[in-house]
């Protein structure tokens, strides 16, 4: 999901002005996709053999989303070819990009465990707000020129998309504090305390929430504004990473508990079988004798 929102995010402006597939500022980034697309694919063979029914769900999910992996090419075809409504690219990345944020709910529902279910909605809400930043992001380096020298352009159609964006994005975080079992505002100081991410998240809310937004600022390249962005996703990504941490230590804890209780299990069974045994053998005895 990382990896479609920096081929997104990064490809916008440069293809918005004539860039083409071959360039590099376009190339590496869906190199970079290509190799987590097949990671993905790889990762999740297993769960075909898999024999448990309750993970019927979810591999029916991955089926669907693998199938929708492989329509990338088609959205690479015309990313951002409408310089009137580029938020049709970023609409069809995002579509993928959320099944796979989805995916981790499903999974954690499948074991049925509220304290499990309770963090990946954690993880879920502040992957939400990522991609919401992420749209952000997206939407305005596509509006913005490839030097400093002249203003940006913005439809009235993206500028809409990119405001809802912002305001999802705050809902999101809203959402976390209040699923989150730990201390939300602890885990979100490092957004606060940048002065980089102060500063463009000033910029994006002027630019997307106030028609002709742009031209009231100072002129700016996007890719000034990439880089401004980015401090932001960058930071988001390593907050992501530590919920994902907790998420998994709380998948290890449970897979612990259900071993040691199949080890439990296990012992009384022999247990009863040999209680079992052993009265039938005396059972059997006073039989003979009698």
């Amino acid at each position: 999901a990382t990896a479609l929102q920096n081929e997104r995010d990064q490809s916008a402006g440069p293809l918005t002005h004539g860039g083409k597939a071959t360039d590099y500022d376009v190339r590496s980034h869906r190199e970079n996709t290509d190799r987590a697309r097949q990671v993905f694919l790889e990762g999740t063979r297993d769960l075909e053999s898999a024999d448990e029914q309750a993970l019927d769900g979810v591999r029916s999910n991955v089926r669907q989303i693998t199938s929708q992996l492989y329509t990338l090419g088609d959205i690479r075809k015309e990313a951002y070819q409408d310089d009137q409504s580029v938020s049709q690219t970023i609409d069809a990345y995002s579509q993928l990009i959320e099944q796979l944020l989805d995916l981790s709910t499903d999974m954690a529902q499948a074991t049925s465990n509220p304290d499990m279910i309770q963090r990946t909605r954690a993880l879920a809400a502040f992957s939400s707000a990522k991609e919401y930043a992420s749209i952000q992001r997206a939407v305005i380096a596509a509006a913005l020129p490839a030097n400093d020298r002249s203003y940006g352009e913005l439809s009235e159609t993206d500028r809409r998309y990119g405001s809802n964006a912002f305001k999802n994005e705050e809902g999101s975080l809203a959402i976390l504090g209040g699923v989150y079992d730990g201390n939300a505002e602890t885990l979100l100081k490092p957004l606060g305390n940048n002065a980089t991410i102060t500063e463009a998240n000033a910029y994006a809310k002027r630019v997307l929430t106030e028609p002709n937004g742009m031209r009231m600022l100072d002129k700016r390249s996007y890719r000034d504004w990439l880089d401004d962005a980015s401090a932001e996703l960058d930071q988001m990504q390593r907050i992501e990473t530590t919920l994902l941490t907790e998420m998994e230590q709380k998948a290890r804890e449970l897979r612990n508990e259900a071993e040691r209780d199949a080890y439990i299990n296990g012992a009384l069974i022999l247990l009863v079988l040999g209680v079992s045994l052993v009265g039938a053998f005396v059972v059997a005895r006073s039989m003979i004798r009698s």
